[in-house]
C-alpha cells in the first residue's frame, strides 16, 4: 500500500466518525493549548525578570572589590594602579575605571540651589576608554570639572528666605525642582572636626558642570564625577583615615573599579578572568542564571502538568481506535484478502491515530495563541510599569514550543495507537471476513 492510498484511507475513515473524531482530537487540543499556554507563560515571565534586572543595571558592567583571605580575615591584593593594567589584559575588557570616594562631604550648592551628592575621583587618563552615555555636554577632560549624575539636578533645593511664619527654621526649602547644572559653578563642601577648638571646620572646592549623564543602568545614584586629584585632596584635607566605618590603608589605593565587557557573550570569561587575578566581582548575569534555573524548574513543573491532560487524552485516543477496529473487523480481512499484509494494517492504524493526534495538536496550538493574546493584552492593561520596561508581552509563543507541543501531540497520538494497531494486524482474514 502506497502512502497516498493510506493518506485517502485515514481521511475517509475520520470522515465517516466525525463526531467520535471530534470529541477525541478536542482532549488531545486541550492537553496541547494546557502545555503552551502555562510553558508560555513561564517563558514571558522569565524576560520580564530578564528585562527587570536590565533595566536597573547594565549587564555588561562589572564592579571588582579587594578579595578577603577567608582563613585570616585580612584583606589580600588592594586595589592599585597596577590593578587596572591587569584588568585591562583581560579578554573581553572594553574599559576600566577606577574610583576614589569621598565620605565626609557637607553636600554641595549652586548659587541659592542646594543638594546632595557623593564624590567619585576618577582617573582621567583611563576615563576616555570607559563608555559613560552623556546626556548633556560631555565627561571629565581636565581639572577643575565635574560631571553629574542624572538624579543630581532633581534634587536640588532652593532655601526659602527667612519670614514670620519660619522663626523655627521648619520647611525652610522649596520642593525639588529639576535645575539645570550645565556649564554653572558647584561648590562642594568638605568638614572636618578640629579637636583643638572642638568646631565643625568647612573648606569649599569649586567645579563646572561640563555634562550630565543619562538615566539608568549604573548611572542611577546621586554622584558627582571628579578628577581623582580632587577628590584625593578633599579626603587628605578631611583626615579621611576612617570615614563611612572603613579604613584607608594608603592614599595611592582606589576604593573600587567599574569593569566594562564588549558584550553580554563575554561577561562570564571576563567575571572568571578577574577572580582568578585574585579580586572579587559580581555580575547581573549571575542573578540572570539563578533566575533562568527556577524558571527552568517552573517550566518543567507547568509542562508535567500540561502533559498529564495530554495523556490523558491518548487514552481517548486507544479507546476510539479499539471501537474502530470492531467496527471495521470486516473491512481490515478484506484488505489482508487483497494483498495488504502486516506492516500495511499497522501503518494505516497508526497513521490515522497519528492524525488525530495531529489535528488535535493544531487546534490546541490556535487555543493556546488566542489565550495567550488574552493575557498579553488584559496584563499590559493593569500592569502599566511593563511599558516603562518596553515589554508588550508576558506571555511568549517561542517556535520551539509551538513546534515541540505540536510533536508531542502528533508523538501522543501514535504511540496510542500502537497496541490497537498491533491488535488489527492480527486479526485472522477468514474470521474476519464471516464475521456479520
Amino acid at each position: 500500500m502506497i502512502f497516498g492510498d493510506g493518506i485517502r484511507l485515514v481521511s475517509n475513515n475520520l470522515r465517516r466518525r466525525k463526531g467520535r473524531t471530534f470529541l477525541t482530537a478536542l482532549g488531545v487540543a486541550i492537553g496541547t493549548a494546557s502545555i503552551i499556554a502555562m510553558i508560555s507563560l513561564a517563558v514571558g515571565l522569565n524576560n520580564v525578570a530578564t528585562a527587570s534586572v536590565d533595566s536597573w543595571n547594565d549587564l555588561t558592567t562589572l564592579d571588582v572589590y579587594t578579595a578577603w583571605d577567608q582563613n585570616t580575615g585580612q584583606m589580600k591584593d588592594p586595589l592599585t594602579a597596577a590593578t587596572v593594567t591587569e584588568l585591562q589584559q583581560i579578554p573581553g575588557v572594553s574599559g576600566v575605571l577606577a574610583m576614589v570616594n569621598y565620605y565626609g562631604g557637607g553636600g554641595l550648592t549652586m548659587g541659592r540651589m542646594t543638594g546632595w551628592a557623593s564624590s567619585v575621583g576618577v582617573d582621567l587618563d583611563t576615563v576616555d576608554a570607559y563608555p559613560f552615555t552623556m546626556a548633556e555636554g560631555r565627561f571629565l577632560k581636565g581639572k577643575g570639572e565635574a560631571v553629574v549624575t542624572w538624579r543630581v539636578p532633581e534634587n536640588m533645593f532652593e532655601k526659602k528666605r527667612p519670614s514670620r511664619n519660619n522663626q523655627n527654621n521648619y520647611n525652610q526649602y522649596t520642593e525639588p525642582v529639576r535645575t539645570d547644572m550645565l556649564n554653572k559653578t558647584i561648590t562642594i563642601t568638605a568638614q572636618r572636626w578640629n579637636s583643638d577648638t572642638e568646631e565643625q571646620e568647612t573648606k569649599d572646592y569649586k567645579f563646572k558642570v561640563v555634562g550630565v549623564l543619562t538615566e539608568g543602568f549604573s548611572q542611577y545614584e546621586s554622584s558627582v564625577y571628579l578628577p581623582e586629584e580632587a577628590v584625593r585632596e578633599m579626603r587628605k584635607w578631611s583626615g579621611d583615615d576612617n570615614q563611612g566605618g572603613r579604613e584607608r590603608a594608603d592614599t595611592t589605593n582606589y576604593d573600587n573599579i567599574k569593569v566594562k565587557v564588549s558584550s553580554r557573550d563575554d561577561v562570564e570569561n571576563v567575571v572568571a578572568g578577574i577572580r582568578e587575578a585574585g579580586y572579587e566581582t559580581w555580575s547581573p548575569t549571575e542573578m540572570l542564571e539563578e533566575i533562568n534555573q527556577l524558571f527552568l524548574i517552573i517550566e518543567i513543573i507547568l509542562a508535567g502538568i500540561g502533559a498529564i491532560s495530554l495523556l490523558v487524552a491518548s487514552i481517548g485516543i486507544m479507546n476510539t481506535m479499539f471501537m474502530s477496529i470492531l467496527e471495521r473487523t470486516r473491512e481490515i480481512g478484506i484488505m489482508k484478502v487483497l494483498g495488504a499484509n502486516l506492516a500495511d494494517i499497522r501503518r494505516l492504524f497508526l497513521m490515522e491515530s497519528g492524525f488525530i493526534g495531529m489535528i488535535g495538536g493544531v487546534a490546541g496550538l490556535l487555543v493556546a495563541w488566542g489565550t495567550v493574546a488574552i493575557v498579553n493584552v488584559v496584563a499590559i492593561n493593569i500592569i502599566p510599569d511593563l511599558a516603562g520596561m518596553n515589554i508588550t508581552k508576558v506571555a511568549i509563543i517561542p517556535l520551539w514550543l509551538a513546534l515541540s507541543a505540536l510533536s508531542f501531540a502528533v508523538f501522543i497520538g501514535v504511540v496510542s495507537g500502537l497496541l490497537p494497531a498491533q491488535r488489527a494486524s492480527r486479526i485472522s482474514p477468514l474470521q474476519a471476513i464471516r464475521q456479520d
